[in-house]
């Protein structure tokens, strides 16, 4: 039976692999082990990329395929994690853009602080955060594990498996893993979010003007 590789195997097949990872690569792929599936199956990969799955009541991971306008109506916020993809939204959705590709050599640091700090602020006022990538697999799981982490204190080992309980499909790239795992290595966790600079380099959109015509119903 035919199967889709996760995180370890596909980048060693892709060539991303230890030599373009530093010394520690070893030990990574040694910790990765305790994490992730090493295979799954591709029409559970087709049937759950369809679904959004609830982190928390006021987080959620997706892909792009259940993006519907009825979908979108429980949310308040849509944080899309697509390089390049400029999502039409409900006219009542904030929209936080994070152009970033599901790349082993992508960083995520960037972005770390104002990801927690919308969905905070939403969380606070009462509503809900959906984080969407392309199939919601590496990115938009990568900032559900890494918030579950930083701000709710959780290990690394909790807030992955907790994330992956919720939504059995996701997959960090190799790169990824490596920044949660250096995020617990260097114990980088906060109670709470500070405020972010206006020249922040991420892009922050108000899609209040932003029509349905382009949303399936």
């Amino acid at each position: 039976m035919n199967k889709v590789k996760c995180s370890e195997d596909r980048n060693k097949d892709s060539g991303g692999s230890s030599r373009n990872l530093d010394s520690g690569a070893d030990v990574t792929f040694q910790y990765l082990r305790g994490f992730t599936k090493v295979m799954t199956e591709p029409q559970v990969i087709a049937r759950d990329a369809r679904t959004i799955s609830e982190i928390r009541p006021f987080l959620h991971v997706s892909g792009i395929a259940p993006l519907t306008a009825n979908n979108l109506q429980q949310f308040t916020c849509l944080i899309n994690c697509v390089a390049g993809l400029r999502h039409s939204a409900p006219p009542h959705l904030t929209v936080l853009h994070i152009p970033i590709e599901d790349d082993d050599s992508t960083d995520l640091s960037p972005y770390w602080q104002i990801v927690f700090q919308t969905i905070e602020e939403h969380r606070r006022l009462g509503g809900k955060t959906l984080i969407f990538c392309g199939m919601g697999i590496s990115r938009s799981a990568s900032f559900a594990v890494a918030y579950l982490m930083c701000i709710e204190k959780m290990s690394l080992h909790d807030a992955y498996k907790h994330v992956q309980h919720a939504r059995n499909i996701i997959c960090p790239n190799i790169g990824f893993f490596k920044q949660m795992i250096e995020i617990e290595r260097k114990g980088i966790y906060q109670s709470h979010v500070s405020d972010i600079s206006k020249d922040h380099v991420v892009s922050r959109d108000s899609a209040l003007t932003r029509t349905l015509t382009s949303l399936p119903l």
